[in-house]
């Protein structure tokens, strides 16, 4: 398995609209290249994780990063780890963003963006944060559809 953590500035503020068109799409995308991952949006700062083949992982990267959106895009993270489990293998593409997070995931978004901002990120710290993240995903397509229809905006699980 093959992950690659990177963050980037939004060059804009980024609607609610917006964002729900940008997950649409990597969601399609991400489908067909079997890429799973979770995106991040606080404070303009998008950190997102992506997993899966090498080759897919880093083409997927590789249309974001052309993506105009944003900038400042610095890969935090990526290695391969033979045998090691996804993260979030129920979603193309999770996001989460200060608006929709519950109590428990808007501490850990804080702490996932103090990592991302610091000068020399901790991988493992990264990797804590993010298994703990993976705790309150949801793991079925039941489950993903009951926790948007709670939502008031529409949780972006």
């Amino acid at each position: 398995m093959y992950f690659l953590t990177y963050v980037s500035r939004a060059c804009a503020h980024i609607s609610g609209e917006e964002l729900q068109g940008i997950l649409e799409n990597a969601r399609l995308k991400n489908a067909e290249a079997d890429v799973t991952g979770l995106l991040l949006l606080r404070s303009g700062t998008f950190f997102q994780l992506l997993e899966g083949n090498r080759h897919d992982v880093l083409a997927t990267f590789a249309r974001i990063a052309r993506d105009p959106r944003h900038r400042q895009i610095d890969v935090l993270f990526e290695f391969e780890e033979e045998g090691a489990q996804r993260f979030f293998p129920h979603w193309q593409m999770g996001s989460v963003d200060d608006a929709r997070a519950s109590t428990g995931q808007a501490g850990l978004l804080r702490s996932l963006h103090d990592i991302a901002s610091s000068r020399k990120p901790s991988r493992v710290k990264l990797l804590e944060l993010l298994r703990a993240f993976s705790a309150t995903a949801p793991t079925s397509a039941a489950e993903i559809l009951r926790q948007v229809s709670r939502s008031p905006r529409g949780a972006e699980l």
